[in-house]
């Protein structure tokens, strides 16, 4: 009996999933960020100043920026790529949303759900709640943190990429790319 494509991958996972498969008692493996740089597309943003800091706990992305130009709609894209030891790399995630409707529905979010605990740290005084989001503005987010993504496998020397973009209309005016490691 013949299986087509979509079984092989099928299968495939199914034996990661079993292969790295924790024994009960262990402990869930975590990532932690290790670098960042961004791209900025000139002519959107009056100021920006985002990085991430080294705290007790591991190192947070947070700051303020301010737009020149009213935004009124946008769409963010999420990417994580997981890279293991032997150059192999798993798509982990790779969505796109409204961001209006993204930044409003935060607070609605199931608290496991994988995109809310990506950007819990957005939920700040100073982070818009709504669009349009206005020019002159100052909006500042803080504990942006990777440590709320557990996962319930072991994945031993793993180093990840997490990648998110904004986007109005074709314009991508933000880039924003964090390396990762397994801890």
């Amino acid at each position: 009996m013949a299986y087509g494509n979509g079984h092989v991958r099928y299968t495939m996972v199914i034996i990661c999933i079993v292969c790295f498969s924790l024994p009960n008692g262990s402990d869930l493996s975590l990532l932690r960020f290790e670098s960042f740089r961004s791209e900025v597309l000139p002519g959107y943003y009056k100021y920006m100043n985002l990085d991430l800091t080294n705290y007790a706990h591991g190192m947070m992305y947070g700051g303020c920026f301010a737009f020149l130009q009213e935004i009124q709609n946008f769409d963010v894209t999420f990417e994580c790529i997981l890279r293991t030891k032997g150059k192999r790399s798993l798509n982990l995630l790779n969505a796109t949303y409204n961001g209006c409707t993204l930044i409003q529905s935060i607070k609605n979010m199931d608290k496991k759900n994988v995109i809310r605990k990506i950007i819990a740290g957005v939920n700040h005084a100073k982070f818009p709640k709504t669009c349009p989001m206005k020019a002159d503005t100052e909006f500042c987010f803080s504990n942006f943190s990777a440590d709320g993504l557990d996962f319930p496998i072991y994945l031993p020397e793993v180093n990840a990429e997490f990648n998110f973009f904004l986007s109005q209309k074709k314009d991508t005016f933000y880039k924003g790319f964090f390396k990762l490691k397994g801890v």
